[in-house]
């Protein structure tokens, strides 16, 4: 071997030496955007592919730690109690960013059927098509619409006790039940707001039979009567189902009227009218239940 003649030649070997050592690595083909669209079974299986290469395996656990503190995030900010609060759009964007929190979504979902309203119609997918089948299809509860009701109100109303023993009188499957520690995490309203909704309800009835009368009967565009969308939950605010399925007609006619009237939106125009003099003894105690 021939002599090393100069200590930057040394140091030059030495360097190349330590890059034979160092495998190559992947880092690059982990960008934030792809990290951000695997699923984290996905993140998973990348990470065990990676034993060799620990920078890129430092990206993928950085997006699983990213993930854990969005997770605890968003279970603080979407409890069962905030969800039956928001109204249909603020319930879609929450879907939307729970794609990778498989949990939060079917807590949004429950609520939807809670209320009588097919995830589906409130989502534009079926979000259970890829996993159902036929005898899954055969197990799925089919309440009466007066038996929606019964949930709806008892969801708001009943103890845990009397609530999950209403499900298991209406709902045989024990898999299509909510489960109690989501039962007793929602709490339960006033008389006054159970009677506010009451009057949300009537409202919207009202509402629908203008609409009825302002578009002679014609709500819904023909992907919407196909679809069997229900007008209701256009007028409650759904922008996704206004926005397919609402008819030329009614979106004129809810310009004209200043938008749709979620229940939010409906509630504050009400407050503002219960705090007015003439009112407020009614309402005294509104601020304290709200």
């Amino acid at each position: 071997m021939a002599a090393i003649d100069s200590l930057g030649e040394r140091e030059g070997r030495i360097a190349d030496a330590l890059r034979a050592a160092i495998p190559p690595t992947r880092a690059d083909e982990y960008t934030a955007e792809r990290l951000r669209e695997m699923s984290t079974d996905q993140l998973g299986v990348e990470l065990a592919g990676l034993n060799d290469d620990p920078v890129a395996a430092d990206r993928v656990v950085a997006e699983m730690l990213r993930r854990d503190d969005e997770d605890q995030q968003l279970h603080a900010t979407l409890s069962v109690e905030a969800i039956a609060d928001m109204d249909d759009f603020d319930r879609y964007t929450a879907w939307v960013r729970t794609e990778n929190h498989p949990e939060l979504r079917a807590r949004i979902e429950d609520q939807w059927r809670r209320e009588g309203v097919n995830p589906a119609a409130m989502t534009g997918a079926d979000p259970f098509a890829a996993q159902a089948d036929d005898t899954a299809a055969d197990d799925a509860p089919e309440l009466s619409a007066t038996d929606q009701q019964r949930l709806a109100e008892g969801w708001q109303t009943l103890s845990w006790r009397k609530y999950a023993a209403l499900e298991e009188s209406l709902i045989t499957n024990p898999a299509h039940r909510t489960s109690l520690d989501e039962i007793k995490a929602r709490g339960t309203v006033s008389n006054l707001e159970v009677e506010l909704r009451q009057e949300y309800s009537e409202f919207l009835d009202d509402l629908h039979v203008q609409a009825e009368n302002a578009c002679r009967g014609k709500l819904l565009n023909r992907k919407g009567e196909a679809r069997g969308v229900d007008p209701n939950d256009i007028l409650r605010g759904n922008v996704i189902l206004l926005r397919n399925y609402a008819s030329e007609e009614l979106r004129s006619f809810l310009a004209g009227q200043g938008g749709a009237m979620s229940y939010s939106r409906w509630l504050s125009e009400h407050k503002q009218s219960a705090d007015s003099p003439s009112n407020q003894l009614r309402f005294q105690d509104r601020d304290v239940v709200a």
